[in-house]
């Protein structure tokens, strides 16, 4: 078997692609579930970028 390393880059980049996913899996309501998973890694990162757009998709 060939051993896989887990990061936490490797884990905001996969929830990244689940918002896109489900975003047009149109299941909206899921989205939030999802941020509250990101947001507090991007608030200790000081990720400003990705929080404006966290907070801009969830208000769209």
């Amino acid at each position: 078997l060939i051993d896989t390393v887990f990061t936490m880059d490797s884990l905001i980049n996969q929830l990244e692609q689940a918002s896109l996913i489900v975003e047009r899996a149109e299941r909206y309501e899921l989205l939030g579930n999802l941020y509250r998973i990101l947001i507090p890694i991007y608030e200790d990162r000081r990720n400003y970028p990705a929080l404006v757009q966290c907070y801009y998709h969830l208000y769209q």
